[in-house]
C-alpha cells in the first residue's frame, strides 16, 4: 500500500523539484542580462553560467546567438565558435521555426512562458529541449533579445513515445487475442506463443490489464493452480452472468457453478487433465448454473497462467453465455424446416392441381358415357345397378378432384368484403345442430373486427372442416373454442413463420381439448391423403383443403399440439379497406347468434 502511494506521489515531487530548479536558473539568467555598453563585463559571469547543469543561451533582437555555455554546446554537438553568431532558426526543424517565431513575439511583450522545441544537432539527430526564456530590454524599454535556460528532455520524450507505442501495441494485441478466443482449438494452439507474449506485456501494464478485465463483456475468472481451483478474481460480467456478487465468489472453488455432481465429475475427470496436458482448452458448449438455479449453455476458453520463469501459477477462464446464440440457431433451424415444408407443399400443390384437372375431365367423360348406357334401361335391369355404381364412383372421384383443386388454390372463388364475425356466427349455428351433446362449443369474437376480402362459402367450408376434425378427435367429449382477434404481423413474426406476410390481419383460432397430435402428424398435417390414428378418417383431404383455401386468400395457417392438452389451428387472413355492403335482415323466426 505504501509503495503504491509513493509511486503516485513521485510525479508530483519531481514536478516541484523541476519548478525549483527553473527558478534557480532564471535567477542566474537574470544576472546575465547585459546591454551593449556592458558586453566586456560578460566574462565575469562565465564561471557562474558554466557551473549549471542545463544549457544557457542568449540571442539578440535579430535572433542571432550571442552567448552559449558549454552545456548548451554539448546538447547541440557544436563548439562555441560554431554556434555564436548564427541565427537560432538554423538549428530548428521547419515545424518548430513557426513556434519559435511566435515565442519571440511573446518575448517582445514581456511574456516568459515555457515551451518545448526540437533542435537539430550537428550530427543531424533531433534533441528535444524545454525552453525557459526571459526577455531582455534596454533602459529605454527597447527589446534587445532573450536569454533562456535550455533543459535537455530528449530522454523523457523518447520514453513517452516508447510508452505510447507500447501501450498502443498492447491494446491492439489484446483486441486481437480476445477475438481469437472464438476460433477453434487448432487455431488457438498455433497462436499460443503470440498470446503468451501479449499476456507478458499485459502483466507489465497493470492499468491496461485492469481496463480490459473490467470492460470485458464475457465472464472472466482468475483462478489459482489448485484442482479444483479457488477463485482469485472475477470481472463485473462474471457477477452479472452467474447472478452472484463478487464477494460471494472470491475465495471459493468453482464447484458451485456446475449444474450437478455429474457435470462436476466430467470436468474434474476429463477436462482438467486435458488442460494440464495442452495448456489450454476450448469448449464449444458446456452447461453451467446461475445463483437462481437456472441452467444455461456456455462457451469456455481456459488457459494456464505462468510466471516469468514458466512456472504454472493459475488459470484464466473466459466463459461466454451463448443462450441467445442457441436460441437464434434454434429459430434458424425451425425456419429452415418451415421453408422446406413450404416448398414441399408448393410442389405438392402444383402437382395436385394438374392431376386434379385431368381427373376431373376423365370423371366427367366417364359420367357422360355411363348416363348414355343407362338410357332405356329399367331399374330392375341387372346392368342398371352396375352402371349406377360406376356413376357413384365417378361422382366421388369428381368430389375428390375438386378438393385437390381447392388444396392447390386453383378452384375459382368469389371474394368480397365480409365481416368475419358474422360468417363465423352463421357457421356456429350450423355446428350447434350437428355437434353431439358431449362437445361444448364456445365463441370468443373480437369487437369491431377488421373487414377481410374473402369467399364466404370457402371460409365456412374451412371452419367446418376444422371443427369436424376436432369433433372426431374427441369421441368421449370435450370443448371446441373459436376465437377471432386483430393482429399486426411484424418482421419478428415473419422471421419465425416462413411464408407469412407482414401487416394487419385477422386471426381465427380453433382449438380443441382432444388428445393432441404426434410430432410426425404435425409435420404432415396439411399433406393430401395423409392419415394417422390421431386424425379423423376424412382428414386425408379435409385439412389439405383448408390449407388451399387459406393460401387462396393470401393467408397463413399453422398448427400446434400438445399431448393430452389439445390441438390449435391459427389462420391469419389479410384485411381490406373496403366496406361491407348492407345485407338483408334475418328472416322472421331467426335471430343472429350472440
Amino acid at each position: 500500500m505504501n509503495d503504491r502511494h509513493d509511486q503516485k506521489e513521485q510525479p508530483k515531487g519531481d514536478y516541484l523539484r523541476l519548478c525549483q530548479r527553473i527558478a534557480e536558473l532564471e535567477g542566474i539568467a537574470s544576472q546575465l542580462e547585459i546591454d551593449e555598453e556592458k558586453l566586456p563585463e560578460e566574462e565575469r559571469h562565465c564561471t557562474l553560467a558554466e557551473a549549471i547543469n542545463d544549457g544557457l543561451a542568449m540571442i539578440d533582437e535579430n535572433m542571432r546567438i550571442t552567448f552559449a555555455n558549454n552545456r548548451f554546446c554539448e546538447i547541440m554537438g557544436y563548439s562555441r565558435d560554431e554556434i555564436i553568431g548564427r541565427s537560432a532558426s538554423d538549428f530548428l526543424t521547419e515545424a518548430d521555426k513557426k513556434i519559435f517565431a511566435e515565442q519571440i513575439s511573446r518575448r517582445k511583450t514581456g511574456k516568459r512562458d515555457q515551451y518545448e522545441l526540437a533542435l537539430i544537432r550537428k550530427d543531424g539527430q533531433k534533441t528535444f529541449v524545454l525552453m525557459s526564456p526571459r526577455p531582455i530590454f534596454s533602459s529605454d524599454g527597447r527589446f534587445k533579445g532573450s536569454i533562456a535556460v535550455v533543459t535537455d528532455i530528449t530522454d523523457r520524450i523518447r520514453a513517452e513515445e516508447k510508452l505510447l507505442n507500447t501501450t498502443q501495441e498492447l491494446e491492439v494485441r489484446v483486441q486481437e487475442r480476445t477475438a481469437d478466443l472464438q476460433n477453434s482449438n487448432e487455431e488457438l494452439r498455433l497462436e499460443i506463443a503470440e498470446r503468451k507474449r501479449a499476456e507478458q506485456k499485459l502483466r507489465e501494464s497493470k492499468e491496461l490489464f485492469e481496463k480490459v478485465f473490467v470492460s470485458q463483456q464475457d465472464a472472466l475468472f482468475i483462478l489459482d493452480a489448485s484442482v479444483p481451483p479457488s477463485i482469485i478474481d472475477c470481472n463485473p460480467a462474471a457477477a452479472e452472468v452467474f447472478g452472484y456478487n463478487r464477494q460471494e465468489m472470491l475465495g471459493h472453488t468453482t464447484n458451485f457453478l456446475h449444474v450437478d455432481e455429474s457435470s462436476l465429475r466430467k470436468f474434474q475427470d476429463h477436462i482438467y487433465p486435458r488442460i494440464n496436458e495442452l495448456g489450454f482448452l476450448h469448449l464449444t458448449e458446456f452447461e453451467m448454473k446461475r445463483k437462481n438455479g437456472t441452467v444455461f449453455p456456455t462457451e469456455h476458453t481456459i488457459q494456464i497462467l505462468e510466471d516469468e520463469q514458466g512456472e504454472r501459477v493459475g488459470w484464466v477462464s473466459l466463459i461466454r453465455d451463448i443462450t441467445d446464440r442457441k436460441k437464434a440457431e434454434e429459430e434458424r433451424r425451425k425456419l429452415e424446416t418451415q421453408l422446406l415444408h413450404a416448398k414441399k407443399m408448393e410442389a405438392i400443390s402444383t402437382l395436385s392441381g394438374g392431376v386434379a384437372q385431368e381427373l376431373s375431365n376423365l370423371f366427367q367423360a366417364v359420367h357422360g358415357y355411363v348416363e348414355r348406357l343407362m338410357w332405356g334401361k329399367e331399374q330392375d335391369d341387372p346392368r342398371y345397378q352396375e352402371l349406377l355404381e360406376i356413376t357413384n364412383a365417378a361422382f366421388r372421384g369428381a368430389v375428390l378432384s375438386r378438393r385437390l383443386l381447392a388444396f392447390s388454390g386453383i378452384i375459382e372463388s368469389k371474394k368480397q368484403p365480409i365481416d368475419l364475425n358474422q360468417e363465423i356466427k352463421k357457421t356456429h349455428r350450423l355446428l350447434s345442430r350437428t355437434m353431439p351433446e358431449t362437445i361444448e362449443l364456445e365463441l370468443h369474437l373480437a369487437k369491431e373486427l377488421t373487414i377481410i376480402n374473402g369467399d364466404p362459402n370457402q371460409i365456412e367450408q374451412a371452419i367446418l372442416a376444422l371443427a369436424v376434425n376436432a369433433r372426431d378427435a374427441m369421441p368421449g367429449g370435450g370443448k371446441i373454442v373459436i376465437e377471432t382477434k386483430r393482429m399486426i404481423l411484424d418482421q419478428d413474426f415473419r422471421r419465425t413463420h416462413a411464408g407469412a406476410a407482414m401487416g394487419e390481419c385477422v386471426l381465427i383460432t380453433l382449438s380443441d381439448t382432444g388428445p393432441g397430435l404426434g410430432q410426425e402428424t404435425l409435420e404432415h398435417v396439411f399433406d393430401p391423403f395423409f392419415s394417422k390414428e390421431d386424425l379423423s378418417e376424412e382428414t386425408g383431404m379435409g385439412l389439405s383443403m383448408v390449407y388451399g383455401i387459406v393460401k387462396n386468400h393470401g393467408g397463413y395457417i399453422s398448427c400446434s399440439s400438445e399431448p393430452e392438452v389439445g390441438t390449435t389451428f391459427n389462420i391469419y387472413l389479410p384485411v381490406t379497406e373496403k366496406k361491407v355492403e348492407a345485407k338483408n335482415p334475418c328472416p322472421k323466426g331467426l335471430s343472429a347468434a350472440p
